[in-house]
């Protein structure tokens, strides 16, 4: 999410933001894979925080009119892999990895009651106002009960929970908790919080990947975290016959932190036939 923070969204299909901000950051051939992407509160046009020192954030204060032609619409719009194929986004949907590996993305800004006091929440076509939670969470509930993967991963923009600026929202806990639990989910994954943390509840990971750009400093007691680091960095992730293991780097590719989420029925004999999966 937010993938187009500092214009707060597209403008339209043509935005040359959508060069700037993806194609040409991204045109490295290791990196002409699929990109599956969901939508943050920057991509609702939020302006909210714009020109702020306080919250790192990058969005620019655009003139009210410039704001008002921009809309989530393009982003999530088919035509939009005209211009480059690596391209996919969606309001909500799930994407079948292996047979071992499903992953799930929600649209969790929909969920957050304090954007509904501003005005960007109502003006915007396509914006939060005519999103229907109640939609998404029967999608999301009927995806879960349908898998029938050994990892499930379920992506949302907002943290459940986190230490950093954010804090952890009890709105995405109140909507996608009861189905991580329901349907095993293995590990929640998200952004909003710009920094790289490892907590662990209940069972379930939570993985917050948020420092691909600025960063958010320093950290707060919320909940206990078996890893946490506020300087820019990424996640990445590789499946094999022992179970799917999750690596931290900082911006130069140096390793930080990593663990394991062990296969539920045991890991594979090694001369099975598995290949091996690099998210």
């Amino acid at each position: 999410g937010d993938s187009f923070q500092a214009t707060a969204g597209l403008n339209s299909l043509l935005d040359e933001e959508f060069n700037a901000s993806f194609i040409y950051p991204y045109r490295y051939d290791t990196l002409q894979v699929p990109w599956f992407n969901l939508l943050g509160n920057m991509d609702y046009v939020d302006s909210t925080h714009c020109g702020s020192f306080l919250t790192f954030e990058q969005v620019q204060c655009l003139p009210y009119r410039r704001q008002l032609i921009r809309s989530p619409e393009y982003e999530v719009d088919p035509r939009l892999r005209e211009r480059d194929e690596r391209w996919f986004a969606d309001r909500y949907y799930s994407v079948r990895v292996n047979d071992d590996l499903e992953l799930f993305y929600g649209d969790t800004s929909p969920l957050i009651s304090e954007y509904f006091q501003y005005s960007w929440a109502y003006e915007i076509q396509g914006g939060l106002s005519e999103q229907s939670v109640e939609a998404q969470l029967a999608y999301l509930e009927g995806a879960l009960a349908n898998s029938t993967a050994q990892f499930k991963f379920l992506n949302g923009h907002h943290p459940m929970y986190s230490n950093g600026f954010s804090g952890g929202y009890a709105e995405v806990r109140d909507a996608y908790l009861p189905l991580i639990e329901k349907y095993n989910v293995s590990a929640y994954i998200n952004g909003h919080d710009h920094s790289l943390q490892h907590i662990i509840k209940g069972g379930v990971h939570y993985i917050n990947s948020g420092a691909g750009s600025v960063t958010q400093p320093g950290f707060v007691r919320n909940v206990p975290t078996v890893f946490e680091y506020d300087q820019p960095g990424f996640t990445a992730y590789v499946m094999d016959q022992q179970g799917l293991t999750v690596y931290y780097f900082d911006d130069a590719g140096n390793g930080l932190h990593n663990f394991t989420i062990p296969r539920p029925d045991g890991p594979r004999p090694v001369d099975d036939s598995v290949p091996e999966v690099v998210i």
